[in-house]
């Protein structure tokens, strides 16, 4: 069997497909990854074939306008044109074709976050015929309506999700529907249902235990452990080698590379640990001159 990952997003968005391709192709399935450019050595090196969106010039540049407005060196407004050039070059219509050159047949399936997809694995298993699992990395899609509510009341769900992502993202809305006039499909109501829920099956990258408040509402959904993938171990500096072997264990803290607030957010999380008397271990890829080390703090 053939699976085709669209994980498009930052390496925390790419990291829990490439623990499943992983498995995968361990047990004889060949495993094809729909993601950046910039993710190429990821791919390659969990053993999976790469598939990139488009070439690595145009995100770098982009990347880099993000990391000098996150310190302040360019206002965030600059930014966001060249981020939106990024997403509208990318979903629904590249991925979608992309999905189409690399599939082979009727032993292909699509498991995908769809959301940053913008619909283009449901939309491949409409006009393609393409297997399609829709993958969660965070349970912020899940239904929250039980299933024993009035079917109306139900509807306001998706009519506030649809809201919203219309209000935040017009062109995004335009593009998937444009999308469907253009491959011959019967045009839906409501955009969030159609891009983020799949007709087959949904998997969930947590335990059910996790999301207590959810209502069993989409099926068939599986609710997996959390993935584990494990790149290959670098050596720890002396100073980090230091810190671990100086008292107990401790909590280790990072952050989304799309965080603004990572100064505010890192010192907030090293506040609570030493509220609770625990060592704490701050990771950032930003320079942070602000945050420095101590006896339970590195």
């Amino acid at each position: 069997m053939q699976s085709i990952f669209v994980a498009p997003g930052s390496k925390g968005d790419l990291f829990p497909f490439l623990a499943l391709g992983k498995r995968l192709v361990e047990r004889g399935h060949q495993v094809s990854v729909i993601t950046q450019g910039i993710h190429d050595a990821d791919v390659q090196r969990a053993g999976l074939e790469h598939v990139p969106i488009f070439n690595c010039e145009l995100e770098e540049e982009t990347l880099r306008l993000m990391d000098r407005a996150v310190n302040g060196d360019i206002p965030m407004r600059r930014v966001k044109p060249k981020v939106m050039r990024l997403f509208n070059e990318m979903a629904p219509q590249r991925i979608y074709e992309l999905i189409r050159r690399h599939r082979r047949g009727d032993a292909t399936v699509v498991a995908s976050n769809d959301f940053l997809a913008n619909g283009a694995a449901s939309l491949a298993r409409e006009k393609l015929g393409t297997g399609h699992t829709a993958i969660w990395v965070t349970p912020w899609n899940l239904r929250w309506s039980a299933p024993w509510l009035p079917h109306p009341i139900q509807r306001f769900e998706f009519l506030i999700r649809d809201t919203a992502i219309r209000l935040m993202e017009p062109a995004t809305v335009s593009r998937y529907f444009e999308l469907r006039r253009e491959l011959g499909l019967t045009r839906r109501r409501g955009h969030a249902k159609s891009c983020l829920y799949s007709a087959q099956r949904h998997l969930c990258l947590f335990p059910r235990w996790s999301v207590p408040w959810y209502r069993d509402t989409l099926s068939p959904l599986v609710f997996s452990d959390f993935p584990r993938y494990q790149r290959e171990a670098s050596k720890l500096s002396e100073p980090m080698e230091r810190f671990l072997s100086e008292g107990p264990p401790p909590v280790v803290v990072c952050h989304a590379s799309w965080r603004m607030d990572v100064q505010q957010y890192l010192e907030t999380c090293a506040e609570a640990c030493r509220t609770l008397g625990l060592r704490v271990v701050l990771i950032s890829n930003r320079e942070l001159p602000d945050l420095e080390s101590s006896k339970d703090q590195f």
